[in-house]
Formats: structure tokens, C-alpha cells, sequence
């Protein structure tokens, strides 16, 4: 499964788990119990997002419609989907 790091302000919302993150700060161990970063207060660290499939793409969007078969709308949500999903595992430059 491919996936993207993304940015995440600790002002906005800290780690469920206890684990190393990079931060700004660099590489910083993150304590779930206390809530807390050890040794710094970074200003924000980096999320771990799994991509979906493409055939998780089609089933969201056949589940949006409530439809077996593709319509107009769906094909433009799943290949626009398709075109970022490519994007960000670096098969489209």
C-alpha cells in the first residue's frame, strides 16, 4: 500500500500513538500517556496517510451514488481521484 506524510500542527492535533516522530525538531519520541513530546515542543510533525486503491475509489464512489454502474458525475470523481492518487505516488510528472 502506498502512502503520503502529511504536516500536522501540534496546535492542531497531537499523535494517537506513542512512537518516534519527525518534527521540526528532527526525529522527537512522542508519549501517548502524558500527551507529550520528550525533551522539545515541536511546532509540528509528520502523519503517516495510507492512499486508497483504485478499487476503494470506485466502491466510495458507487457507495456515494447508491449505483452499480458508473454515471457522468462518478467517472469525473473517480479519474480526477485517479489523477491524484497517481500524482502523489509519483507516476504523473
Amino acid at each position: 500500500m502506498d502512502s503520503v506524510f502529511i504536516k500536522v500542527s501540534t496546535k492542531d492535533r497531537l499523535p494517537l500513538e506513542s512512537g518516534l516522530y519527525l518534527t521540526n525538531n528532527g526525529h522527537v519520541h512522542f508519549l501517548s500517556g502524558c500527551k507529550r513530546f520528550m525533551g522539545c515542543d515541536p511546532k509540528w510533525w509528520l502523519e503517516e496517510v495510507e492512499l486508497p486503491t483504485e478499487d476503494e475509489i470506485l466502491e466510495y464512489a458507487r457507495d456515494e451514488e447508491g449505483l452499480e454502474d458508473y454515471d457522468m458525475e462518478q467517472d469525473v470523481f473517480v479519474d480526477g481521484a485517479n489523477y491524484i492518487l497517481n500524482t502523489l505516488k509519483g507516476e504523473k510528472r
